[in-house]
């Protein structure tokens, strides 16, 4: 394995740092009844890129993604995002759930459009952007139908429509489909892989599935058990498309796996495979 130096070609295949984690840590509770949630972490994401956050349940992993989405603050150390302090939630950066969240008495397309109604967008326009994600997403036949009316599946991709639809600069995931079946979860991945190759948007994911970590990410930071802490930042360099049998992503998901038996290191090294 070898070690990726700052200046290195794949640093230069990457934008600007677009998010900043500089010695970020978050306790909860005080005294004896506190909880280390998160050690202090740092890390960058650049622009356009899919970073995955991987590790076991627990790990701090939501949290940090907490942290960088503004619904929490750091008790030490500071997010930045595009060079400016997180302080709260921001419409150009969005958080999707595992929990997909839809509003019951509103129609796929309704649903699609309720950020874009919010930020006073006219109904004409609204409406024509919602059809199209959802045409993008596979779903144009069933614009009409109501979330109880709609797969799993389909939920989590009007889910993600609406998300896209106010056009965020940075998509944030928190185990997105992990409430679907494995075959489902295979074609949301493609889903999503295409829409951000597509986009170019900056993706930030969560996930305690190394496959899927290998399979979306550009990189993947592997995170030890609580007090989450960064072991490792794995380069994925395989090519499009990527085989989930192939030798180069087998060897990979071990090499991750390898980092699960590490004792952490203070700065988290970087590999390319």
């Amino acid at each position: 394995m070898e070690r990726v130096r700052e200046g290195s070609a794949r640093r230069s295949a990457l934008g600007n740092e677009i998010i900043v984690v500089d010695g970020a840590g978050r306790t909860f509770g005080r005294g004896n009844t506190s909880v280390e949630a998160l050690a202090a972490t740092t890390l960058e994401v650049y622009e356009g890129e899919f970073f995955c956050l991987v590790g076991p349940s627990g790990c701090g992993k939501s949290t940090l993604l907490n942290l960088i989405a503004g619904f929490d603050r750091p008790d030490r150390g500071r997010v930045l995002v595009q060079g400016r302090p997180v302080t709260g939630p921001d419409p150009r950066r969005l958080l999707v759930f595992q929990d997909y969240g839809l509003l019951p008495w509103r129609s796929a397309i309704g649903n699609v459009e309720l950020g874009l109604e919010i930020a006073g967008i006219p109904r004409e326009e609204r409406r024509s952007r919602a059809r199209a994600l959802l045409e993008r997403m596979g779903l144009s036949a069933f614009e009409d139908k109501k979330p109880h009316e709609l797969s799993g599946g389909m939920r989590q991709r009007v889910n993600i429509a609406r998300s896209l639809a106010v056009d965020p600069d940075i998509l944030l995931m928190d185990e997105p489909f992990g409430a679907v079946d494995a075959l489902t979860r295979m074609g949301l991945q493609a889903d999503l892989l295409e829409l951000h190759r597509a986009g170019g948007k900056t993706v930030v994911l969560v996930t305690h599935d190394i496959e899927e970590a290998i399979y979306l990410g550009d990189r993947v930071a592997v995170m030890s058990e609580r007090p989450g802490a960064i072991r490792a930042i794995v380069n994925v360099d395989l090519a499009w498309p990527r085989g989930r049998t192939s030798a180069e992503f087998t060897h990979l998901r071990e090499v991750i796996l390898e980092h699960f038996r590490l004792v952490p290191e203070r700065r988290a090294p970087e590999y390319s495979i």
